[in-house]
Parts: C-alpha cells; sequence; structure tokens
C-alpha cells in the first residue's frame, strides 16, 4: 500500500503518456503505400483501400501495354479497368470491387506484358504495390446494383468497366474535387452525356447519389439528370430535390438548405413500389410513397436535367454513381463516411 501511495501518481503518468501514444500511432504505426514494377513500365502512385488498389502507371518507348491480372493479398482482383495502357502516357489503372478490413495490411500484386516498337514478341514484367488500406469510395464498390460510376480522375470514364464513358460539352475535369479531382461547370453551356445508363423501364428501382459544392444559391441546378422521364437530384435555391421534373412532376424536398461553396453528399432513391427517399449528408431529410415515371429513361446527364433544355449546374461534382437498385439507409451513411 505505501509503495502505491509513494508511486502510485508516477504510475498514471506513465498510463496516460502510453494512451497518447497509441492514439497517436505510434504502437500501430501506418505503413506508407509503395509501388515498383520493371522497366520499361513506371509507377507514379498507388493507393490501397478497402474496396480497390488504384495505380497510377505508364510504360516508356512501347508498342502495346496491358495489366493481365492484379492479385490483392491472394485475391484475384474482380474488375481491372484501364488495363490498356498508351506509351509514354500515365494511366490509372483500377482494381475494383475487393473486400479488406480498413487498416489491413495489403500487397498487390500485377502482372503485366508489352511489345517492343517494331517488335511481335510479347514480354512479361511482374510488380507490387504494398500499403495499408483506408475507407475507399463507394465509385470502387463493385457493388452488383452498380451501372455506372465516376471518380472524374481520366475525365468521365466509367470506373466500372460497364463502359457507360460521359461526352463532355465544355467541363472541365482537372479542377479540384471532393477526393482528387472533378468536374467544374459553367452554369450555361457545361454538361455531361453519359448515354441510356439506366434501363428504360420507368418502373425499375433506381439510385442517383453525388457529392456536389455549388457556386451560386438561386434558381434550379441539375446533378443527375434524366431525358426522357427528367428523374434526377437537383438543387433549387440552396435547397436539394429528388424527383420528377416538368409539367406534372413531384418533388421530396430537404427541409436543410446547403450553402455555396460547401461539400455535400445527395442521393435519391426509388423504388418499384413509387416509394422516393432523398438523402443529405447521409441522413435521410425526405420521403414519398406513391409516385411514378409518367415516361421511360432515356440517357443519362450531369449537369443539365434533359437534352432540349437547361437548368444548368453551376460549381464542381465529384464521386458520382448510377444504381439500378435502391440504396439502403445504412449503405448511403456508409458511402457518405466513407468519403466525407
Amino acid at each position: 500500500m505505501e509503495f502505491l501511495m509513494t508511486y502510485g501518481w508516477a504510475i498514471i503518468i506513465i498510463l496516460l503518456a502510453i494512451a497518447a501514444l497509441w492514439l497517436l500511432g505510434v504502437f500501430s504505426p501506418s505503413v506508407p503505400t509503395i509501388c515498383q514494377i520493371d522497366a520499361p513500365f513506371t509507377c507514379q502512385d498507388a493507393v490501397v483501400s478497402d474496396n480497390s488498389v488504384l495505380i497510377r502507371l505508364g510504360a516508356n518507348q512501347v508498342q502495346s501495354a496491358t495489366v493481365n491480372s492484379i492479385t490483392v493479398n491472394g485475391q484475384t482482383c474482380p474488375v481491372v479497368s484501364n488495363a490498356q495502357l498508351t506509351s509514354n502516357q500515365i494511366t490509372t489503372v483500377r482494381c475494383l470491387g475487393l473486400n479488406l478490413e480498413e487498416n489491413e495490411k495489403v500487397t498487390a500484386e500485377i502482372d503485366a506484358t508489352y511489345q517492343k516498337i517494331g517488335g511481335s514478341l510479347s514480354h512479361n514484367i511482374a510488380g507490387t504495390v504494398s500499403g495499408q488500406a483506408s475507407l475507399g469510395s463507394y465509385v470502387y464498390s463493385g457493388d452488383s446494383g452498380l451501372l455506372a460510376a465516376y471518380d472524374f480522375e481520366d475525365n468521365a470514364q466509367d470506373v466500372t468497366g460497364n463502359n457507360h464513358d460521359g461526352t463532355l460539352t465544355n467541363t472541365d475535369c482537372t479542377v479540384d474535387g471532393k477526393i482528387g479531382k472533378g468536374c467544374s461547370f459553367d452554369g450555361s453551356t457545361s454538361y455531361i452525356n453519359f448515354d441510356q445508363v439506366l434501363n428504360t423501364d420507368k418502373s425499375l428501382p433506381i439510385s442517383f447519389e453525388a457529392w456536389v459544392n455549388t457556386a451560386v444559391n438561386s434558381g434550379w441546378q441539375t446533378i443527375i439528370g434524366t431525358d426522357g422521364s427528367f428523374a434526377q437530384i437537383a438543387i433549387n435555391a440552396q435547397t436539394p430535390h429528388f424527383g420528377q421534373n416538368g409539367v406534372g412532376g413531384w418533388w421530396i424536398i430537404s427541409g436543410t438548405n446547403i450553402n455555396t461553396d460547401e461539400w455535400h453528399h445527395i442521393v435519391g432513391t426509388f423504388d418499384a413500389a413509387g416509394t422516393a427517399f432523398l438523402y443529405l449528408d447521409g441522413v435521410e431529410v425526405a420521403t414519398s410513397s406513391g409516385q411514378n415515371f409518367d415516361v421511360n429513361h432515356g440517357v443519362s446527364l450531369m449537369g443539365r436535367y434533359q437534352l432540349a433544355d437547361g437548368e444548368w449546374f453551376q460549381g464542381v461534382i465529384d464521386e458520382a454513381a448510377i444504381y439500378d437498385k435502391v440504396l439502403t439507409p445504412t449503405e448511403v451513411l456508409a458511402n457518405y463516411e466513407a468519403t466525407k
């Protein structure tokens, strides 16, 4: 007892110091991400997360270059997108649909081939990426209901591999986004046409999801729109909306406004029974039942709600996704938390 009375304060201080060091990560240090690959390939950068590995690869002075496969902790990557490299250019190769734990230590093995300029023989190349998994964006999830997804690191390329690449009109996708790059819209002429992403059947479930940073606080602004059915998520005078635009349309409306020059996560969902939900920053803010779209779905758009009219978006959009399923409240919150 005398020992504790004499030295107890010192023991408490030591325990507090150990706890502080633990919180600072001294006893579980983060692992740096390292990318290595044999010449003539080069690795500019890599990002490791719980659902994906993104690798910025180049191939110098080659006739052709291909990433054949990526194996992550012994798991063959379910989806590899952007596997074809162009000589003397940096390409973001994506391994998607992984199921790792946050903070799990990761080793990815790259198997690639190339042909020399003027040659006909294929040469094998090996590379590795090592690091520690952070939480990954939902656009890389490999969700079976994910029809199209856009990280905007390579303009409007569909990162799911479903080939719904967007066509840019007066849109700059090299600006700072929520994560990495995003697309800037000028509010009068800028939009992206993704062609036919949704099933045309207006009765099927859908979900739209994106991070937005609006530059103006008045008027209608389309985030993701649909020609034909006019299904869209939008902002009107700082208030998020989801529904059907046009005469005879319907809306569910957030009770919470958003400010300019701030990032916000907006999701709209519609199920086969006609129930619609609107979420703002991971929280359900509006719902309505008994709704329907009057016309079948046409092409999907960003920055304008239909091909014949505008309601143009002004600001930056990032991490956009279109689904043929209803995102659950748990999924919406998890997507928000992973990317906020």
